[in-house]
Order: structure tokens, then C-alpha cells, then sequence
């Protein structure tokens, strides 16, 4: 080992000793606040793919960045098709095919439900028409100001912020809209219609009327006004529309439309109105027996079949949508048909038959007595139900299928009735009773269902279904069994929850069924869901990592002390954030485990806040002290992220510059001859300033003393290594300044240069191959004019021809004034040239020695050559 390394290491050694004892540090922090690096921190955040810096917090980024709302957790995209362009456009979003996931996530009521387009942008209007997370069923009517012909997309989203809902609200078209509503033959040209206001400042345009009504209010039109078997009118709020006389039924409203309808038919000669509201449409009846009728049914038209005396129930099937109703010869048994569906609800004022469309229905059906029935039926096969009455003291029943079923009720002991159970999705809260009742029946199928029935003078009767134990249904009853104007009209009832409503007319104790406001909506187009996708959620499940800047404190860092999560930061459940660590600028990441700091390859371990505080005291510093922190997170379910506000690290930093202190001083030097010095910078305390980097101006003291140095030594670690030479006589101390920090060293003795001079000893005019070191070293002697050598003086060694390098740059002679390097050849064939200099105050400096680069090998073939092939002898 040379002498020069050897007296650095013994320097550092000493220094580090010295600064061990002395020790005592600075107590600071710096903090990542995941925005921009602060002062004492290098580079810039880094993120993976799925992460991201947002205002001011570190983050899981969204996977979609189209995502409607962050406060919205999942999200499904749902492809139509629809068969026509409409603007504005009115239709249902049907979530029946969501899946359990949708049902089970989202808010009870649907309360948190949002549909918006491909451009996010939500519609106009959107009402929960209905919703059932038991039944799994649910519809959302969307107002939107366009639909075009063909297949667009949407996305469901839920899961997040409820609102205060729109379950059955009026909305208001801007003009009056038509709507088509069907009746029977028999009473549509002989009776007054009555048409009933769902809304206050309805404007309402029927036959030759054309007026603005409140919510309430009627309007009769005159027989004969509209023409049968269907009634045309506009209005720009939902109306309910019956007739005054004794056998008058509710119209049917275009909600109730379908391809598929099956009909009980329990009794008389039967008689069927279709109507094809806005399409043409092909249309078949038939019965067990087979084929009954068909025909075309242009749109906005109708067409009345006399289907006779079936064998038992019928079927209807249509190629577009169409309404149907009801009626016989005999006994009237006016009647809506409505869709089949797995999910019904009704009651029975008198007796209740069922009917299943297809082969192989089976299912429950339960009483609001507590009990249940199970069924199974093919096509057009009946069942007579339980729980029959009459004034309409039966059961309250709701039916659940595999396949479609519907069911009546009919003959409750007076009048000529019948009325239709529902689709339970159609159920509703609000209604108007526009005609006086002797009854009114009402089926919950929700646990503490709540109505109010309001009478046209203000009076209320308030009910409540205390059913608990779903799918059990529950009758509310107002009136009685006796007949008259129990409740004059207009009444209006009010449910907090959906329900199903017959009332019992006082005019020919007809039975009919009351609508809810859900029920009355102008046109729409077919809509086909034909793609539903997977659920989506915001966030990615794997683990993503966010790495901070590198902090480098400024003077270096003596250890470190504290690592603490600050500010905001936020971690939910269901999501994981771990931490690991990297003291080399991110090369190599670290945790800590078993008392010791373990490098790891991957992402797969992490250490938590307290485990990453508990170790980082122990950490080992590396150079001045530097510190980069990996943030590894996860969201389990992909709805939530956790949010790293500020990372705080406390540590012990040396202090600001407040000396410096010379090493490897001579006691003694010679004037013009360089020596090498080394200086440190110290803080108060004396611990290494080691993040310094300076350079220093060095001076003399006295000032008439000259020196020269390498101004171009930066600082590493604290200090600086270099060559100075001094010129004068006597003694010299050097001062060394940064700023206002100003240090002297101790006092040398500058005595005037001997006649010293630098001679060759070997070396020179070598050959070897490119790339090679040349056999022998490179040595030079200084002595005085005596021939003693000279010690400690500075010999630069530099390569001034060849590219080649040599073993050190500066090196001090030794005892007996000998300094040597080792010279390896460059790569390109030719004369190599080397410059040693001693300054110019010895003679013979500087110096050139020269040597030959050959492509091929070398020449000599002595095994132990004395020489270099040059005829020098080698000085060992």
C-alpha cells in the first residue's frame, strides 16, 4: 500500500474518531407532501401506472379516467339498441340483469343509482319507478334529450352518495305530449270520460278542451267526444283517466304494454281490445284448443276480437308492443290485461284464479295471512287461490315464479268487476282516487308501510302494514262492506313505500284498479339491453407504489431519528399501505425485519408506519446521509384508496459551516516545491460538515507569502485533497475561507529551494502491446545538489499522448526521493507519451517519458528481463 493512501485512511480514521466523540447533531425534519421537492430534496415523485400525485396527496389513480364521480364506488356499462330516434326521448332503464353484486351494493332504496351517457354527462330527468333489492328488480325511467336510432352506450353507476330520491315525482314535459290510453267498446261511446289532474298547472288537451288543471281536479268530456276503442289526448303532467258511469274501468295507460300476455278467463263470452299504441303490430290469440284470431294492428290503431267461450285462459303474442283489455258479454268483467311477470302482487275482493304462460312454472304464493302455497302449472293451466272474499275482505297476496304468471279477481259479490294483480315492479306511492268508493284495498309487500288517505274536504286516515317478515304481504282497507260514497272523490292516497290499489266505485260497485303516478308516461322506444358488462370499480386491486424525492440534507446527517405519517392523510378500510425503504438514491429498497434492515427485490413486503419508525434509527448512512421512501398501496375491493397527505422524517444533521481544519500539514516545505494538504469541514460541534461542498479560497498569512493550488477540488464527504505550492521565505500560515467562515492552519517554516533536481531512473522508451501495462514502472528522483532525495514532494504523473492511463495522478516522493507509477498503453497502435512534473523550480521538470504501442505482442522473451527492452536499468 502506498504511502499517500495509507495516510488518508489513517486521517479518516481520526476523523470519524473525532467526530464520534463529538457527535451531538442538529435535531431537524423534512417532510414529503407529495406536491413538488422541497429544498432539501432531490428529483421528483415517481408513480406506477395505477397511482397517482393528486392535490396535493399521494394516491391510487382511477382506472377509468372517464369516471363519472369519485364519490361513486362502482360502475357497470350497459350497451341498447334502440329501433327508432326520438328527441326529447323517454325511456326505462330496466336493471333486472345488474346481477346480485348490484343488488347487494347498492343503497336499499336505490337512492345512490346514477345512469349517464358515454360522454358522463347525466340526463335531463331520472325516476325510480321501482326498486327491490328482495325481488331483484328494478326500473329507472330517464329523461334525456335525445336517443338515436341504433346502439349507444351507458353506465349504471352506484355505490355512493344518496340523495334525497325521486320515487314517483311528477316530471313536466315542456308542451303537451300524447299519450294513448285504451278502453272497451261498450262504455267508450255511450259514458263521460273523467279526466283527473296528477299535478298542479297540467295543461290538458282532450277532444275540444283545452285547459290547465290543478293536482286534483277533473275535466269531463262528453260521450261520443273521443272516438273507441282508444282515447288520444296531450297533457304535459301525468292524468288518470276513467269513466262516470256504472261500468266504467280504468284506461289502460302505456306502461302496461308487452308482447306476451296470458288471460285467466274464468267466465262468459270474452271480447279483447288491442291496441298498438306507436307501431304497427301483428297480432295472435289463441287457447289450448289452438288458433282464436289474428291480425295486423296499425300504430296508434286498434282492433276489437270477439274471442267467444275460450277453453280456459288465452294467450295474446304480438311482434310489437301492444295494451290490452277485457271485457265479456255477459257480465262486463271489464279488466286490464296486464304483462306476465316472476314477481306479482294483488289481493282478491272476491275470488283470484292464476295462469301460466309457459311450460313448467313453478312457485310461491303468499298470503297476508302468514301462510304460503307452493304451485306448479303449464301453459294456460289455472289455479283457483286461497284466501277468497268478498266486499273485498280476501287475502292480500304476492306471487314469485321461476317463469311469467298472471292472475285477477273478480266477482267480490256485487257489480260487474274485475281487476288485475301487477307486476310487483309496477307497484307505486302515489295515487288519485277520481271517482267515490265504497272501498278502498291496498296490498304492502314492505315491512312498516306507511299510507295516508286523503279525503277531498282535508280529512286524513292514516294506516300502517305491520308486516316483518317479507315477502308476506299486508292489507290496508279503507271503507267498509257496506254500499255508498264511504269516501268522496277526489281522494288522493300517499304510501311511503310501493303499493298495489283497487277501489270499489260507488257508481255500478265495479272494482277498479287505481294507477299509481308512475304509471302515466308518453311514448318510448323499444329498448333492447343487449350487453351487460362486468362490474367495474374505480380502483386497481394489485399493488401500486408511489417513490418520494431523495432527501439529501444539506450538511450531512448524523442519524436518523423519526419516520411519522402527517397532514391528512387518510386510510380506509379495505385498503393496505406499506412502506420500504432506500438509503442509496433507490438502488436497493429495504425493510425491516428482526431487528435488521433485509434488501428486498420486489413489492411484496412492506413495512407499516411503526415498523419503518421503530428501524430507522438504525439505518446505515451512506455518504452525506440520504433517504427515499417507496409507498406501496392496495384497495382490496376497488372502491377506495388510501390518501398520503405528508411523510415526515425526523433526523440528526450536522450543522451549518463553522471552521475548517487542515491535515497532513508540514512542519517544514520548500519554496516553489508542491506538497499535498487536506481540509475538512466541521460545524460547531466538530462534527464533519459532510454534505459541504465548497471549494475554499485559500490564502497566506502573512499575505507577501505567494501560493498556488488547485482551485477545481470540490469537497466530498466534508473534505478536500490537493496540491499547494508556496513561494518566499520564513514562517507561513494558510487560511482557508468560504463566505464569512474563515480558518488559519498552523504555522510552516517556507525555507528558500535548494538546487534540487528530477532525474529518470526507469522506465522510458518502453514497447508492449495496445491495452497493456508497460513490464516496468515509471520512476523518477528528485535530490539535492548533493544527490540526498528529497521527501513530500508533489510529482504530477500526466498522459499527453496515447490515451493510456497510469496508476495515480499525484504522487509524494519518498525518503530516498523516489516517486514511481505503472503506465498502461491506449488502444491505438503508435507513440505513447507521459509528463512528470515536479514544478518548475527543479531542474530536469518537467520530464517526458515516451514508449511504443504495438498491435501485436511483446518482443522479449526473457522470462526475468532486467530492462524494458530499452537497454534501462530497472531500479527495484
Amino acid at each position: 500500500m502506498r504511502k499517500t493512501y495509507l495516510n488518508f485512511l489513517l486521517l479518516i480514521f481520526f476523523s470519524l474518531l473525532f467526530i464520534g466523540k463529538n457527535m451531538k447533531g442538529e435535531p431537524k425534519s423534512s417532510i414529503f407532501d407529495f406536491s413538488a421537492p422541497a429544498i432539501d430534496q432531490q428529483g421528483n415523485y415517481i408513480t406506477s401506472e395505477g397511482a397517482t400525485i393528486k392535490n396535493g396527496f399521494g394516491m391510487l389513480e382511477l382506472i377509468y379516467p372517464d369516471w363519472f364521480d369519485e364519490n361513486w364506488f362502482y360502475r357497470i356499462p350497459v350497451r341498447i339498441t334502440s329501433n327508432e330516434s326520438l328527441s326529447p326521448a323517454y325511456f326505462d332503464f330496466i336493471l333486472d340483469e345488474t346481477g346480485e353484486f348490484f343488488f347487494n351494493n347498492c343503497d336499499v332504496n336505490g337512492l345512490d343509482i346514477r345512469i349517464v351517457d358515454n360522454s358522463m354527462n347525466l340526463p335531463e330527468g331520472w325516476w325510480i319507478e321501482y326498486f327491490s333489492r328482495i325481488a331483484r328488480m328494478g326500473t329507472i325511467r330517464i329523461k334525456t334529450a335525445s336517443i338515436s336510432n341504433g346502439t349507444t352506450d351507458w353506465f349504471i353507476y352506484f355505490g355512493g352518495e344518496n340523495d334525497s330520491g325521486n320515487r314517483d315525482i311528477v316530471y313536466t314535459y315542456d308542451s303537451p305530449q300524447p299519450f294513448i290510453f285504451a278502453g272497451n267498446s261498450t262504455f267508450l261511446s255511450s259514458e263521460n270520460f273523467i279526466i283527473v289532474s296528477l299535478a298542479d298547472s297540467n295543461h290538458v288537451i282532450a277532444g275540444t278542451s283545452d285547459t290547465t288543471l290543478s293536482k286534483g281536479e277533473t275535466l269531463t268530456i262528453p260521450a261520443g267526444t273521443i272516438s273507441a276503442p282508444h282515447i288520444n289526448f296531450s297533457a304535459t303532467k301525468p292524468v288518470y283517466v276513467t269513466t262516470a258511469g256504472q261500468n266504467g274501468e280504468s284506461a289502460i295507460p302505456v306502461r302496461l304494454s308487452g308482447r306476451d300476455f296470458i288471460f285467466p278467463a274464468p267466465r262468459d263470452t270474452h271480447i279483447v281490445t288491442i291496441i298498438s299504441p306507436y307501431r304497427n303490430s301483428n297480432v295472435s290469440i289463441s287457447d289450448s284448443s289452438g288458433s282464436l284470431d289474428t291480425f295486423s294492428v296499425e300504430a296508434g290503431g286498434s282492433h276489437i276480437s270477439n274471442i267467444g267461450n275460450t277453453s280456459g285462459s288465452f294467450k295474446i303474442q304480438a311482434d310489437k308492443p301492444i295494451v290490452a283489455f277485457h271485457e265479456t258479454v255477459e257480465t262486463n268483467d271489464t279488466c286490464v290485461i296486464s304483462p306476465p311477470s316472476t314477481d306479482i302482487t294483488g289481493g282478491c275482493m272476491g275470488t283470484c284464479i292464476l295462469t301460466a304462460i309457459d311450460d313448467g312454472t313453478e312457485g310461491t304464493i303468499y298470503y297476508s295471512t302468514r301462510t304460503e302455497q307452493t304451485f306448479s302449472l303449464n301453459s294456460l293451466e289455472t289455479l283457483t287461490l286461497s284466501g277468497s272474499g268478498s266486499q273485498g275482505s280476501g287475502s292480500a297476496i304476492r306471487i314469485i315464479s321461476n317463469k311469467p304468471v298472471m292472475a285477477i279477481s273478480y266477482a267480490d259479490g256485487d257489480g260487474g268487476e274485475m281487476v288485475t294483480f301487477l307486476p310487483t315492479r309496477w307497484l307505486g306511492n302515489e295515487f288519485i282516487i277520481p271517482v267515490d268508493s265504497q272501498y278502498i284495498y291496498a296490498t304492502a309487500i314492505y315491512p312498516a308501510t306507511r299510507c295516508i288517505l286523503t279525503s277531498d274536504d282535508g280529512t286524513t286516515d292514516e294506516k300502517t302494514a305491520d308486516t316483518t317478515a317479507q315477502p308476506f304481504p299486508k292489507k290496508l282497507y279503507w271503507g267498509g262492506t257496506t254500499n255508498g260514497a264511504n269516501i268522496p272523490a277526489p281522494a288522493s292516497l300517499s304510501c311511503n313505500k310501493p303499493v298495489w290499489v283497487v277501489a270499489e266505485r260507488t257508481n255500478g260497485d265495479a272494482e277498479i284498479n287505481v294507477w299509481p303516478y308512475t304509471f302515466f308516461r308518453t311514448q318510448q322506444p323499444e329498448i333492447n339491453f343487449d350487453f351487460w358488462a362486468a362490474v367495474e370499480t374505480k380502483y386497481s386491486k394489485d399493488t401500486q407504489w408511489i417513490t418520494t424525492p431523495n432527501l439529501v440534507p444539506v450538511n450531512g446527517v448524523l442519524k436518523w431519528q423519526n419516520f411519522s405519517i402527517s397532514g391528512n392523510s387518510e386510510f380506509p378500510e379495505g385498503t393496505y399501505t406499506g412502506f420500504q425503504i432506500s438509503n442509496d438514491g433507490g438502488n436497493k429498497w429495504y425493510v425491516y425485519k428482526r431487528n435488521v434492515w433485509e434488501e428486498v427485490a420486489n413489492l411484496s413486503e412492506s413495512n407499516n408506519e411503526n415498523e419503518i419508525d421503530k428501524g430507522l434509527e438504525f439505518l446505515p448512512i451512506i455518504n452525506t446521509g440520504e433517504l427515499m421512501v417507496r409507498v406501496l398501496m392496495k384497495s382490496e375491493s376497488g372502491i377506495y384508496t388510501p390518501k398520503i397527505d405528508e411523510i415526515k422524517i425526523d433526523y440528526d444533521s450536522v450543522g451549518d459551516l463553522d471552521h475548517f481544519l487542515f491535515f497532513g500539514l508540514p512542519t517544514e516545505a520548500i519554496s516553489g516545491v508542491p506538497f499535498m494538504i487536506t481540509i475538512g469541514a466541521y460545524d460547531s460541534d466538530n462534527n464533519s460538515v459532510l454534505g459541504f461542498r465548497g471549494p475554499v479560497t485559500l490564502a497566506t498569512n502573512p499575505s507577501n507569502i505567494e501560493i498556488e493550488y488547485d482551485t477545481s477540488n470540490q469537497f466530498n464527504s466534508g473534505r478536500a485533497t490537493f496540491p499547494v505550492t508556496l513561494s518566499g521565505s520564513g514562517n507561513v500560515k494558510l487560511v482557508a475561507s468560504f463566505n464569512d467562515v474563515r480558518s488559519e492552519s498552523t504555522s510552516i517554516l517556507l525555507n528558500p529551494p535548494p538546487v534540487l533536481k528530477m532525474e529518470k531512473i526507469g522506465g522510458d522508451n518502453q514497447f508492449a502491446k495496445v491495452g497493456e501495462t508497460l513490464p516496468e514502472p515509471i520512476i523518477i528522483k528528485i535530490s539535492d545538489d548533493k544527490g540526498k532525495g528529497i521527501k513530500d514532494v508533489a510529482v504530477s504523473f500526466t498522459v499527453i499522448e496515447g490515451n493510456g492511463v497510469v496508476s495515480e495522478n499525484i504522487v509524494e516522493t519518498y525518503e530516498n526521493g523516489l516517486a514511481s507509477v505503472t503506465w498502461t498503453l491506449g488502444m491505438e497502435p503508435g507513440a505513447n507519451k507521459l509528463k512528470v512534473d515536479a514544478g518548475n523550480q527543479i531542474e530536469g521538470s518537467p520530464a517526458i517519458f515516451v514508449a511504443r504501442a504495438d498491435p501485436g505482442s511483446s518482443q522479449t522473451t526473457d522470462e526475468n528481463p532486467t530492462n524494458g527492452g530499452c537497454g534501462c536499468q530497472v531500479v527495484r
